[in-house]
């Protein structure tokens, strides 16, 4: 189950960052070489402080085996309305217990076909210092709409003029 959420979360993370077949060296790499997994394998080395704590193979193991997990994932205890939620809203929820307390809201949204915005929203979250934010590097004009995942706050940013506003422009 663990394995079928980190590839859950890859493929949530790999959808929002652009297209499957972009392959740019900014991009993440999956491999999805089999359905449903019988491991996941983090090659992570290279991410400063957590990338050696968490790279390794995680491989599917019978519950029986493993007496107590280091993370363990269950489903929602009203599957019904979490799987309403995530198909009419796009809304998914996450209470994370443990080392770390705190509850995550993921937003998933598509306007256009090939294009996913997930929002993911939680108070530990920094503000953080980006000036632009397109999906795949592709815009339509030199305006970009800047979000604070924190608050959730936006406003607006039109590169080629170096000018920002809070009200939405014409041309977005």
């Amino acid at each position: 189950m663990a394995a079928t959420a980190a590839l859950t979360t890859g493929l949530i993370l790999g959808t929002a960052a652009g297209p499957a077949w972009a392959n740019t060296k900014t991009s993440a790499q999956i491999s999805i070489n089999q359905v449903p997994p019988t491991s996941v394998q983090l090659n992570i080395q290279d991410i400063p402080v957590v990338g050696k704590i968490l790279s390794g193979t995680y491989t599917v193991t019978p519950v029986s085996k493993v007496s107590d997990p280091s993370i363990s994932v269950s489903s929602p205890t009203d599957k019904i309305s979490a799987i309403k939620s995530l198909v009419t809203n796009g809304h998914v929820e996450f209470d994370v217990k443990g080392l770390l307390s705190t509850h995550v809201d993921v937003d998933i949204a598509t306007e256009e076909a090939g294009v996913a915005t997930v929002t993911v929203s939680n108070d530990l979250i920094p503000k953080l210092p980006f000036k632009k934010a397109s999906v795949g590097g592709k815009t339509k004009s030199d305006w970009y709409k800047v979000t604070n995942m924190g608050d959730g706050s936006s406003y607006y940013y039109n590169e080629a003029a170096d000018k920002s506003q809070l009200e939405a422009p014409n041309k977005l």
